[in-house]
Parts: C-alpha cells; sequence; structure tokens
C-alpha cells in the first residue's frame, strides 16, 4: 500500500500487516476514513490502515448480502440486503470500535417502501433498480440513487422518502450511436486546510 503525507509530501509504500491470507479489496466500494483509520470492504471482512501504515486491523463484518460502509454520526456504518429476504435494507452500526459487535440500527422493507425487491448497495444499476449512495455522516439519512436516475433521501426515523432531484436522462450521440448521460454522485468529504498549516 502507498500512503501519502502531507506533512513530508511524500508518498510512503508499506507492506500489508493484514496476516496471512491474501486480501482483495472490492475496487468499486467506498472508502471511510474515521478515527485516523482508512477503512476498506474486503470480500469476506472490513480492513483498515492508519495514516502512518503502522497499525493494521481487520474487523468482522456483520451479516448480511452484498453490502457497502459508511461513517454515520461517528460511527462505521455498514448498509446492507438481508441473506434471506432480499427486500429488506439493514442499517449496522459498529458502537464500540474496540469490539467487532455491531448494533442493528435501522431494517425498512424496500418492496413496501420502494416496490422495489432488490436495492444495490455497492455494485452498477440498471435503470430499473435502486442504489444506495450513501449515509448521512450526521443526520438519519441513506441517500439512493432511484429510477431514471432520480436522487432520493430516505428518513430512517419518520420512514419516509424525499425526492430530491428527478433528473431528466439526456442521451448523446457518439459514432452514430445513442448512449444515455448518466450523473454520478460522491459524497462530500471536508478538507480541514488549518490542519495542513505548517506548525
Amino acid at each position: 500500500m502507498e500512503i501519502y503525507s502531507s506533512k513530508t509530501t511524500a508518498w510512503i509504500f508499506k507492506e500489508s500487516e493484514w496476516g496471512e491470507g491474501s486480501i482483495v479489496l472490492r475496487s468499486k466500494s467506498r472508502r471511510v476514513f474515521l478515527n485516523g483509520f482508512m477503512h476498506m470492504l474486503e470480500y469476506s471482512m472490513i480492513v483498515a490502515v492508519d495514516m502512518e501504515g503502522k497499525t493494521w486491523r481487520k474487523i468482522h463484518k456483520p451479516g448480511g448480502a452484498e453490502m457497502s460502509i459508511h461513517q454515520a454520526q461517528g460511527h462505521l456504518c455498514v448498509c446492507c440486503a438481508d441473506f434471506h429476504n432480499r427486500s429488506w435494507l439493514l442499517v449496522w452500526i459498529l458502537e464500540d470500535y474496540g469490539t467487532d459487535n455491531w448494533s442493528l440500527k435501522h431494517v425498512v422493507d424496500t418492496e413496501e417502501l420502494f416496490g422495489c425487491m432488490n436495492i444495490k448497495v455497492g455494485s452498477d444499476l440498471c435503470d430499473e433498480e435502486y442504489r444506495v449512495i450513501t449515509v448521512h455522516p450526521e443526520w438519519n439519512f441513506i441517500f439512493l440513487i432511484g429510477k431514471n436516475r432520480t436522487l432520493i433521501a430516505y428518513d430512517m426515523d419518520r420512514r419516509k422518502v424525499h425526492v430530491i432531484h428527478a433528473h431528466v436522462i439526456r442521451f448523446c450521440r457518439s459514432r452514430g450511436h445513442f448512449h444515455m448521460n448518466m450523473p454520478y454522485y460522491l459524497p462530500y468529504v471536508p478538507m480541514f486546510k488549518e490542519s495542513l498549516v505548517e506548525q
């Protein structure tokens, strides 16, 4: 792994210390920076490394199918579909960061809410599916892309859906073929510039 240091303005190469066995990171999944660690989703667990490459950690995932990791109110958060009922969207919180004990924060039946059985949480999607983009870092909201790339906020406290922006799908022509011009969403990550000022 290569880690960039803003103090030295250089890249540092560090050999993985996650132990024996191969670690295969999911290339398209989100990364979460929390408690001084970068968290990444691996196929069988969540792995984390501090920004100096000194402390390496493995965190067991909660139960669930396809999943994505997020930060929610200062905690590591996982959104996933239930193994047995794919229409249930589960939200897990790692309450105690020193342990691997996850708490089930919220369950919603997506078929009842959206009329959709399979909500995606970390994969590509077609125009007829819904996908979780992110969990709000401070409030109990989940942001999703809905049908026709509509941006939706789901309020976990009130169990209500709010349409934020209904996109008009535009078509562009390239080499005689028409393609859908789809928007992309990236969660906002603040940069604390004062922490980079030289002492």
